[in-house]
């Protein structure tokens, strides 16, 4: 903390006395604020319910994260699952501790999708102005993945959302390189590389560019610049070898890294090839951030970029492929490529926002590809499809940086008209491209089976099967005997599964003719 305020101390003393469209605090703080937190809100009430299929939440190997959680508020460490980074569940013990675990994943999604929100907005403004930082905002309404952020009772949320702060420092720092812009992109780089074992591209990429922005600049002060960067990396670093020493205690139950998180993804694509040399060296390339030494990097990158490579050819024209790319990304090809060329044209004589702003999106524009060509499902789309609004927010940018706040709260509200349906277009959620999300009452399920033991295996149905699920059920229970197993949905159990099914969006949620009924997974808990 010493290190830290000295160099606060040292970043306020040596900034440049002017700086092009700075961040002011009077004016930033609260609009980040409103951003953020009205996108949690509407997201969660407004916009998801149209995204959804008969549910209120969107939910991904809840068992995991409900084991996950009630390990770390208990103390008992040895349970936790492997696959999760330990940050979210060293920031969320606590509240599990006052309000229970399921009560946690899910007020804590609604939290993280307003600091989601709150992120996407100084990302964006740092590379393009305010305008462009409360377009992206509001458009972020029209992306089904991420008006869910606030629906996933699950790590997703909390990940997502440190993520989008992380690059947010590191934007800054690339447009403003001042040694307070410096030192948020260090603590950016740091946080996106805690958040999850998944994220080391976006993390790297963004050590990158904060590091050229270090450069420009005196030489005697170089130094000081580099360790305004290098210092919250290293905090980082040490960081999390410190809670991954705590976390695993067990010896037979190995940190999973980036390496092994992409080869279980691979192994879900059908047709891949799950044997040979590849999957065989994968413990001796993994790589976690905190756990092995940084020298790792690059043979560990360089193993993704081999398995990615061993992807089947064809594989990007599979029928599940296309369809999943029709409903997620093939429909914003056209506004985004508008989009790019007006931010080039726009920023062409600004190189430093330009990097800010399409040097950060990069990694997650290469893992949006990555996953349209080969497993576009909602669950691993979401991270890759922030790109979506943050290039839309960059075309939208105004290149003269002056604050106007009439016009940039008037083009807010036509946007949030449009995506909320009430402006008919194609951002709608009732427009004819979209297909609605779909869950299997997941939360209901638990909950059910907490209230009537006695039929536990009929309600749990495939999280029966779910090794965490006892677990997990083993906590809940002692919430439930506490009075803690409040959610902010009803999410009654009424789908038991969501494979082929579509429904019209021309009237809410009813299904098309033709197209059967989905069958109900049993009566709702009592």
């Amino acid at each position: 903390m010493l290190v830290v305020a000295l160099l606060c101390t040292l970043a306020r003393r040596r900034a440049p006395a002017v700086v092009e469209d700075p961040w002011v605090h009077r004016v930033d703080i609260p609009l980040s604020l409103v951003c953020g937190f009205g996108f949690a809100a509407l997201g969660a009430w407004l916009w998801a319910p149209r995204h959804l299929i008969d549910g209120d939440y969107i939910d991904v190997d809840i068992a995991v994260y409900c084991t996950g959680l009630s390990a770390a508020r208990d103390g008992d460490l040895h349970a936790w699952p492997g696959k999760l980074a330990p940050l979210t569940g060293h920031l969320l013990a606590w509240p599990a501790q006052q309000f229970g675990v399921l009560a946690t994943l899910t007020g804590g999604a609604l939290v993280s999708a307003g600091v989601f929100g709150a992120g996407l907005y100084a990302w964006v403004r740092a590379a393009a102005g305010r305008v462009g930082g409360v377009a992206a905002v509001v458009l972020a309404g029209a992306n089904t993945h991420l008006v869910l952020i606030g629906r996933n009772p699950s790590f997703y949320a909390e990940t997502t959302a440190l993520c989008t702060v992380g690059m947010a420092g590191v934007a800054s720092a690339v447009r403003w390189r001042t040694p307070r812009a410096l030192l948020c992109g260090g603590l950016g780089v740091g946080l996106v590389l805690l958040a999850d074992t998944r994220f080391l591209s976006m993390g790297v990429a963004g050590a990158v560019l904060v590091l050229v922005a270090a450069l420009p600049g005196p030489w005697r002060m170089l130094p000081l610049r580099v360790a305004l960067v290098g210092l919250p990396v290293v905090g980082s670093f040490q960081l999390g070898g410190a809670w991954y020493a705590a976390t695993r205690l067990k010896a037979d139950d190995a940190v999973s890294g980036t390496v092994v998180q992409a080869a279980a993804f691979l192994r879900d694509v059908p047709g891949y090839p799950d044997q040979g040399p590849i999957f065989e060296r994968l413990r001796d390339r993994d790589y976690a951030w905190g756990v092995h030494p940084i020298t790792k990097i690059p043979a560990a990158l360089a193993e993704i970029a081999e398995m990615a490579a061993a992807v089947p050819a064809g594989r990007a024209q599979a029928e599940d492929v296309v369809s999943g790319r029709a409903a997620s990304i093939t429909a914003w090809l056209v506004p985004l490529g508008a989009a790019a060329l007006g931010a080039l044209y726009t920023q062409r004589r600004r190189p430093w926002s330009l990097l800010a702003g399409f040097g950060t999106v990069a990694p997650f524009v290469a893992n949006l590809l990555f996953v349209a060509r080969t497993l576009p499902q909602p669950r691993v789309l979401a991270l890759g499809i922030i790109a979506v609004p943050v290039v839309l927010g960059l075309g939208i940018g105004d290149p003269t940086r002056r604050w106007r706040p009439a016009p940039t709260i008037a083009l807010g509200a036509l946007l949030l008209l449009a995506t909320a349906g009430v402006v008919p277009s194609f951002l709608s959620p009732w427009a004819d491209w979209r297909r609605p999300s779909c869950r299997a009452g997941r939360v209901a399920a638990l909950l059910a089976a907490v209230k009537t033991p006695a039929r536990a295996g009929e309600l749990l149905g495939d999280l029966a099967h779910d090794g965490n699920t006892p677990s997990c059920m083993a906590a809940l229970s002692a919430d439930e005997a506490a009075g803690k197993t409040w959610v902010p949905f009803s999410d009654a159990p009424r789908l038991e599964d969501c494979g082929g099914a579509t429904a019209t969006w021309w009237a809410p949620f009813r299904q098309r003719e033709g197209h059967p009924r989905i069958p109900e997974a049993g009566p709702p808990p009592p």
